[in-house]
């Protein structure tokens, strides 16, 4: 069996730091609770709608160390979030 844990929670727009933070705490709770996996929204950690942020190069350049900042502090369970980059 898998445990999932859902972190439906607000974000701020352009807060790549504090939705970072959020997403740890949630992490930590989900854990907490035995889960396996934790699914966190779309753009989770840029906020969402980011509308013009995205055309901003450091933007997403700061948007992808936020990520690997994550991915980094993510052991013993799997997270799942959708991110913006630029293709």
């Amino acid at each position: 069996m898998v445990r999932i844990a859902l972190g439906q929670v607000d974000t701020i727009v352009g807060d790549l730091e504090g939705n970072l933070q959020k997403a740890l705490e949630y992490m930590d709770l989900a854990q907490q609770e035995k889960a396996d996996l934790l699914v966190l929204p779309e753009l989770f950690l840029c906020g969402y709608p980011p509308e013009d942020l995205i055309h901003r190069p450091r933007f997403l350049k700061d948007n992808r160390k936020a990520l690997n900042r994550l991915a980094e502090q993510t052991k013993g369970i799997t997270l799942l979030t959708g991110w913006a980059e630029a293709v």
